[in-house]
C-alpha cells in the first residue's frame, strides 16, 4: 500500500514539476532544480516555457534568423534600425552557425549575445536534441519582443523555437509552405502575438524584410539598401588586379558546368591580362583544385583557406567576381563589387536578380531556354525552388557581361 502511494505521488510530482519550477523564486535553487529534475525532461520544460507568462519589463528583444548565409545578408542592416527603433533595448540574436564569423565582425556594435544553431550540412535541419539544447540556453533571458522575420518559416528551428520562448509579443511572417506543410503551418500560427500578411507571393527578401520591419514598428524605416561597410582599410592583398571565380554552390543543380568557367577564366586572362583567384568553402575544394588544375599559371586557389570575413576581404578587393548563385555574390553585390551570376532561375525575383535601383553593376545570365520569358513568367513559373537547367547559360552572355561591366580594356599589370 505504502509502495503504492509513493508510486502515485511520485507520478504527481514528476506531471507538475514545471509548476514547482515557477514558484522557485531563490535564482540558486532553480537553477539546481534544473540541473538535477528538469535538464533531462525536456517534455516537462516545454509545458514551462509554453505557459510561463512575461509580467514585467525585461528590456530585451531577440531575434531569430535561422537560415543561411545570403538570408542573413539580405537581412543583417535591419539589426542596427531594431536596435534603434526598440530604443535602447538590448538586441540578442538567433542564428544559424555558419555565419557566426560574419555576424560576430558585421554586426557586433548593436547585438548583446549570440545564440548558435547547428545544423547539418547543407543546411539540413537540427534534431530534437540540438533545439532542447538551444532552448535552455536562449531561456536564460526573458524577452519582450521575439521576431522571427522568415517569409519560409520553419517547423522546429522555428515555430516550435518561437512557441517554448517566453516574451511579451512574437512577431513572423504569415509566410509560405517552402518549409513545411501548410497544416502545420496553419497551426505555428497560432504561436504567435501578431503575423504580416505579406504583400504579393514575389518579392525582393531584402524588400520583404523592410516590409517587416515597418510591420514590427508601425513606422517606416530608414534603411534603403543592402550593403556591407568596410570595417577598417586593409593592406592590399594581391599584387596584381584579379578576377574572382566561385564556382560552387549549395546544389550541383546550381553550378554552372566547370568547363565554362575554365573557358571564361582563359578568355580573362587573355582579353584583360588579369589573374583568377578561385574562391570556395570547404565542400568546393576538389572542385576547386581542378579549375585551378586546368587554367594554370595565371591562376591561384584560396578555397577553403579563408574564413567567411576574409573572403569579404577577398571580394572587397577585386575587380569583378563571377559566381554562381551563392553568398559570395551577396558580399560582392553589398560591397559594390561588379558582380556576375550565371542563374539557373529558382526563387525568382526573390534572392536574385536585385532590383537594378538597388545595385546596378549586377548582370544574372539566364539559361537560353527561358530568355525570352517576362519577369512575370519567370516569376511565376520558378517562384518556388525549381529553376531551369544552369548548364543552358552561355559562355556569350557571360563574356559580354564582363564587357558591359568592365568595359573593353585591357587591365594593367601592377
Amino acid at each position: 500500500m505504502k509502495s503504492a502511494l509513493l508510486k502515485i505521488l511520485d507520478s504527481i510530482l514528476n506531471k507538475n514539476l514545471w509548476i514547482i519550477y515557477i514558484f522557485l523564486d531563490n535564482k540558486t535553487l532553480r537553477e539546481i532544480f534544473l540541473e538535477k529534475y528538469l535538464k533531462n525532461r525536456p517534455e516537462i520544460l516545454y509545458r514551462y516555457y509554453s505557459w510561463k507568462p512575461v509580467f514585467f519589463q525585461t528590456n530585451k528583444v531577440l531575434i531569430i534568423k535561422n537560415d543561411a548565409i545570403g538570408d542573413y545578408l539580405l537581412f543583417r542592416n535591419f539589426i542596427k534600425e531594431v536596435h534603434l527603433k526598440s530604443r535602447g533595448k538590448k538586441i540578442f540574436l538567433l542564428g544559424n552557425i555558419i555565419w557566426r564569423d560574419l555576424a560576430e565582425t558585421l554586426d557586433s556594435e548593436f547585438i548583446e549575445g549570440f545564440y548558435w544553431l547547428k545544423k547539418g550540412g547543407q543546411n539540413v535541419n537540427p534534431d530534437q536534441n540540438t533545439i532542447n539544447e538551444l532552448l535552455l540556453e536562449v531561456n536564460s533571458n526573458q524577452y519582450d519582443l521575439v521576431l522571427y522575420p522568415n517569409f519560409s518559416r520553419e517547423k522546429l528551428a522555428g515555430d516550435f523555437l518561437i512557441n517554448h520562448i517566453p516574451a511579451k509579443e512574437k512577431v513572423g511572417i504569415h509566410g509560405d509552405f517552402q518549409n513545411q506543410s501548410k497544416a502545420d503551418l496553419e497551426v505555428g500560427n497560432m504561436f504567435y502575438s501578431r503575423l504580416m500578411e505579406p504583400e504579393g507571393l514575389v518579392k525582393f527578401e531584402f524588400l520583404r524584410n523592410k516590409e517587416f520591419i515597418e510591420f514590427v514598428f508601425r513606422e517606416s524605416s530608414n534603411c534603403n539598401r543592402p550593403e556591407i561597410s568596410s570595417q577598417h582599410p586593409t593592406a592590399k592583398i594581391h599584387e596584381n588586379p584579379f578576377v574572382i571565380l566561385f564556382p560552387g554552390a549549395s546544389t550541383p543543380e546550381k553550378q554552372w558546368p566547370k568547363q565554362k568557367f575554365v573557358s571564361i577564366a582563359e578568355w580573362l586572362i587573355s582579353h584583360y591580362g588579369c589573374e583568377i583567384i578561385i574562391a570556395g568553402g570547404p565542400s568546393d575544394l576538389r572542385l576547386c583544385e581542378e579549375l585551378a588544375g586546368k587554367i594554370g599559371q595565371k591562376s591561384m586557389n584560396i578555397s577553403g583557406k579563408t574564413s567567411l570575413t576574409e573572403l569579404l576581404e577577398w571580394i572587397s578587393q577585386c575587380r569583378l567576381i563571377i559566381s554562381n548563385d551563392t553568398s559570395a555574390v551577396h558580399m560582392a553585390i553589398q560591397m559594390g563589387i561588379p558582380s556576375i551570376c550565371p542563374f539557373k532561375c529558382n526563387h525568382f525575383g526573390r534572392f536574385l536578380p536585385y532590383p537594378e535601383e538597388l545595385f546596378p553593376n549586377l548582370v544574372v545570365c539566364l539559361p537560353e531556354s527561358v530568355k525570352s520569358y517576362s519577369r512575370e513568367k519567370l516569376e511565376k513559373e520558378f517562384s518556388n525552388n525549381y529553376g531551369s537547367d544552369i548548364a543552358l547559360v552561355s559562355e556569350e552572355d557571360v563574356k559580354n557581361g564582363v564587357i558591359h561591366l568592365l568595359g573593353a580594356t585591357i587591365i594593367p599589370n601592377g
